[in-house]
């Protein structure tokens, strides 16, 4: 079994569900796809050792406008907490929400699995990260966004918390940016993108910026980069709890998220030029075929001015220590 098949989903009685092909499941002899109801939309929710914040998070969906009309897809993926459980434990009381378990903790293979292997055909599609809680009315802001932006493939919402929000903020009004927190894609686009084939290359850090790409380009990177394929929603937002200066395990946090930006950005500077040249087939499986692919570049790397050099330092090493490792395995 590979890692991006490796999940399983636990309906009432965890012992009697197996996974079909493409992520169907079956209990008790029944297809679930035709034994449950059919909401028109499905939301993933990206969990990697949140026991402390998935439950806001999952409550957060419940207490949403709409929420009545979604499925809950939790991707548990690589937990070493008690994340599964906590979750499973929602889930008995709760039958709109659907645990998944995956063995590896990587986000751009969760969401691969989610897009291609999961969910049924629904109208519209979220993705929220598990440490993050929505406001009222998100869903449907949304949704509706897309309803009244029909060459829009995508919706963004906006941070209502967070030291650096405002700035986050210009960047989905002004640049069109998808956050990774909490946004949406229409339907048809997913569609697409099962058509198409296309997945993010797994280690991918930060589905942020790719997916902002893939919207933007509607899947064709050797074509047209239109920016009103993504419609900002001011009235979409979500909130997470800040880090404390005072707390070490915050800083070690904090230090961490950094590296890992740098990373991404170094990632996305090295994906794109292949994908305009080359189109959308060209998209490395994983980050190790990535950086084999870009062996030059990635010897030329250079970190930025300000405050980013440190990290950028740091996430350059960390990269060309991972090309080497994968070059002598």
């Amino acid at each position: 079994m590979t890692s991006s098949t490796a999940f399983s989903t636990q309906m009432k009685n965890p012992s009697r569900t197996r996974v079909l092909p493409w992520g169907e499941t079956e209990v008790a002899g029944i297809n679930c796809a035709k034994r449950l109801s059919t909401p028109k939309w499905a939301i993933a929710v990206f969990a990697h050792n949140e026991e402390l914040t998935i439950t806001s998070s999952l409550e957060s969906i419940r207490s949403a406008d709409g929420a009545a009309l979604v499925h809950a897809y939790v991707l548990i993926n690589g937990c070493t907490d008690q994340t599964e459980r906590v979750v499973r434990e929602f889930a008995v009381e709760n039958d709109w929400v659907r645990p998944l378990s995956i063995e590896i903790g990587d986000k751009a293979n969760a969401w691969n699995v989610f897009v291609h292997q999961v969910t049924e055909s629904y109208s519209t599609y979220f993705f929220l990260d598990g440490d993050v809680e929505m406001e009222v009315g998100a869903l449907n802001a949304l949704h509706q966004a897309m309803v009244t932006s029909p060459t829009a493939n995508a919706a963004a919402a906006i941070p209502s918390s967070g030291r650096n929000r405002e700035q986050l903020i210009r960047y989905v009004t002004e640049s069109r940016l998808i956050l990774g927190n909490l946004y949406a894609l229409r339907g048809e686009f997913v569609q697409h993108i099962r058509r198409e084939g296309v997945r993010i290359p797994i280690g991918y850090i930060g589905d942020d910026g790719i997916v902002t790409s893939l919207v933007k380009w509607d899947l064709d990177p050797t074509g047209e980069f239109r920016h009103e394929r993504v419609v900002p929603c001011v009235n979409a937002r979500f909130k997470y709890r800040s880090l404390s200066p005072l707390s070490l395990r915050d800083l070690r946090l904090y230090w961490r998220r950094r590296v890992r930006y740098s990373q991404r950005h170094y990632q996305h500077e090295l994906l794109v030029p292949i994908l305009t040249t080359s189109g959308i087939r060209a998209m490395p499986k994983s980050v190790a075929d990535l950086y084999s692919k870009k062996k030059d570049c990635i010897n030329k790397l250079c970190p930025r001015n300000g405050l980013d050099m440190l990290f950028d330092r740091i996430a350059i090493g960390e990269i060309r220590a991972s090309l080497k490792t994968s070059g002598s395995s």
